[in-house]
């Protein structure tokens, strides 16, 4: 799938997922809005162009292009992700320890130069974000798509799309390049942790990703409230 078509796909999902949304808010009783659980994450109005699409156990936002910027930008937050070999397979296990978890995609053989890890406390969380910058389309391409993360959340996964090959995966976690990746991991006191994706992605041949992007987004992501305890 081409870097436009994917972006178009991704949004066009978000915008349907709202309009279906709104639609069960309308015909809903206060009784089921009160069952519902408490979402991972809540947040504060967000920026204009910035479209919802999972809010529950997964939170999925995403922004298309916007003027002076030939990029598209989005937001993944989930919990217990695994570190993965560049295969998908699980590096070590089903071990969600977040320390691990950064350290060993920072000794990955294909991630080493394009990798740049920084601790950093996120709603009094103590964890690392992993920078990866990948200006290079050709830089990963290969026969098949090259993982960073997976979980138990079927549809908490993070891959490149550095390839013709159909991963499989819902698109709004799969990642086209050439890309700015910002990805956190965040220990929680259960032993799982939390893990939050942060990415621009360039659009068009020449487009390149731009850290105003990743900027945006890590504010943004710095307003929310997270309720990891209502998620065990």
């Amino acid at each position: 799938m081409n870097r436009a078509t994917q972006v178009l796909v991704v949004i066009g999902a978000f915008a349907v997922v709202g309009i279906v949304g709104l639609g069960a808010l309308s015909r809903g009783t206060f009784e089921l809005a009160r069952a519902k659980p408490v979402p991972l994450v809540t947040f504060p109005a967000l920026p204009d162009g910035w479209g919802v699409g999972s809010h529950d156990e997964l939170l999925t936002l995403a922004r298309g292009p916007v003027a002076g910027r030939a990029t598209a930008a989005r937001i993944t937050v989930c919990r217990n992700a695994y570190a993965v070999t560049a295969t998908g397979a699980l590096a070590h296990g089903l071990d969600t320890d977040a320390t691990a978890f950064a350290f060993g995609l920072a000794q990955r053989n294909d991630l080493r130069n394009v990798l740049k890890a920084h601790k950093v406390t996120l709603a009094g969380l103590d964890g690392y974000y992993l920078d990866i910058t990948i200006t290079d389309p050709t830089h990963f391409a290969g026969e098949t798509d090259a993982w960073l993360a997976r979980s138990d959340l079927a549809s908490c996964v993070v891959v490149l799309d550095t390839s013709d090959e159909v991963a499989g995966v819902d698109p709004a976690t799969q990642v086209t390049v050439p890309v700015i990746i910002r990805l956190g991991i965040f220990p929680l006191r259960d032993g799982g942790n939390l893990m939050v994706l942060i990415a621009s992605e360039g659009i068009g041949t020449r487009a390149k990703p731009d850290f105003a992007d990743i900027d945006e987004a890590t504010d943004i992501v710095n307003s929310f409230t997270f309720h990891t305890e209502a998620r065990k």
